[in-house]
């Protein structure tokens, strides 16, 4: 008896797999070296939908349940270690994880997740602190800081002269971090050989001048470790300093923002910004419209390529509505421009997520989010994935990024 198959191609496509080089050789020794991935974007990025809501969720919890959470633990599994992850100092939902005593903050880091620390910071004039607090065994953690020494920038005024901190383990006597030598750099400070259990690491000001604590990365030495950084309601304007969501930060403070997105030099970013731009085109002064997100999804790119490693511009799910009011473009002119900076720009590569749950029925754009909301995988009227849809677009991020090698040369 003869069979016949038809060919089965594995969604979604990976457009330019060459540009993912980079991460194909970081990945490549993961075993021995940890591997970075950090996830920037919008709501669903945060975890919003895991709840059945359109509400952001407390981000111990969303961290966990969110498709970047369910990355991470899929990784844990493939190289069969403890999950390694990030933690933030400033968030949009309370995180139990983390415990900040302070009463300055700063906007050193993107999407504004920062903290800074001084000497007289927290309350009652007491050093200010961040304790955090990984509910899972770790030997090396990285805190990643901002440094500069207060003089203009590229003929911009403003940046800060910065200051020193200290951290603690466990509560041991407190090693302090000097304030060095960097010049509008994002530096690690990278500490090993801890028991391979849980630990609590204190950080504290120890300068009059702030320190910009901006991420703290743990893990146990090897795997892929991947950090979330997601705000709901935001477009890459707000994650710049520069939209209504955020508020206008000064030009200072949007160009530390924008090279934020290279802190901790990531192996890869996975950047999910398109919904919010493509709803906000015709807010005044959001500037969200195509030619605006396009030029800022380049921005983004070249700090990451700058920074030593690579990105994979990931387009959203469907949306189970259409352009807003007075709004020109359709979401597929945004996701069109995602792909378009992936084919002008090496190292950079694109996906259009929303392939996994369906074809789309080429009318409108929107058949596969009718597909996932009748499955189950995304909330009925919303943009958002269900717990079980987070967890499957994760899985499909996991695919894609591991069961084809990306060619080394064109």
């Amino acid at each position: 008896m003869a069979f016949s198959y038809a060919p089965y191609v594995q969604r979604p496509l990976l457009q330019n797999p060459k540009n993912l080089r980079r991460w194909r050789t970081a990945l490549a020794d993961a075993d021995t070296n940890p591997a970075y991935v950090h996830v920037f974007g919008h709501s669903i990025v945060h975890g919003v939908g895991i709840d059945g809501t359109a509400n952001a969720v407390a981000e111990a919890t969303a961290d966990v349940q969110s498709f970047t959470g369910r990355l991470r633990t899929r990784f844990a599994r493939q190289f069969g270690g403890t999950e390694g992850g990030m933690l933030w100092p400033r968030n949009v939902a309370a995180d139990s994880r983390v415990v900040c005593d302070t009463s300055a903050s700063a906007t050193a880091g993107v999407c504004t997740f920062s903290r800074g620390l001084t000497s007289t910071s927290g309350s009652n004039g007491v050093p200010g602190s961040i304790a955090f607090t990984p509910t899972v065994p770790f030997t090396t953690f990285e805190v990643i800081y901002y440094e500069h020494d207060g003089s203009s920038v590229g003929g911009v005024a403003g940046y800060p002269t910065t200051g020193a901190f200290a951290y603690a383990v466990d509560g041991a006597s407190a090693v302090t971090v000097a304030h060095g030598n960097g010049v509008n750099a994002y530096k690690v400070l990278k500490v090993t050989g801890l028991a391979n259990t849980t630990h609590t690491i204190a950080l504290k000001g120890t300068s009059a001048n702030t320190a910009y604590i901006c991420g703290f990365r743990y893990h146990s030495g090897s795997g892929v470790v991947v950090g979330r950084l997601g705000q709901p309601g935001w477009t890459v304007a707000d994650s710049f300093g520069a939209g209504l969501g955020s508020g206008a930060f000064s030009p200072a403070a949007q160009a530390r923002l924008q090279a934020g997105y290279g802190m901790g030099s990531p192996h890869l970013a996975v950047i999910m910004w398109d919904i919010n731009d493509w709803q906000n085109q015709a807010t005044t002064g959001q500037m969200t419209t195509v030619s605006a997100f396009k030029a800022n999804l380049q921005i983004m790119c070249n700090t990451m390529i700058a920074a030593g490693g690579c990105a994979l511009l990931c387009a959203s799910t469907d949306a189970p509505y259409g352009n807003p009011a007075g709004g020109q473009a359709g979401l597929r002119d945004y996701q069109a421009a995602m792909a378009a900076v992936s084919d002008a720009t090496d190292h950079v590569a694109f996906a259009l997520m929303a392939d996994v749950w369906g074809p789309r029925d080429g009318s409108d754009g929107y058949g596969s989010s009718a597909a996932a909301m009748a499955a189950g995988l995304q909330n009925i009227g919303s943009v958002h994935p269900t717990r079980a849809g987070h967890s499957d677009f994760g899985s499909a991020l996991h695919r894609l990024l591991t069961t084809r090698d990306p060619p080394l040369a064109a």
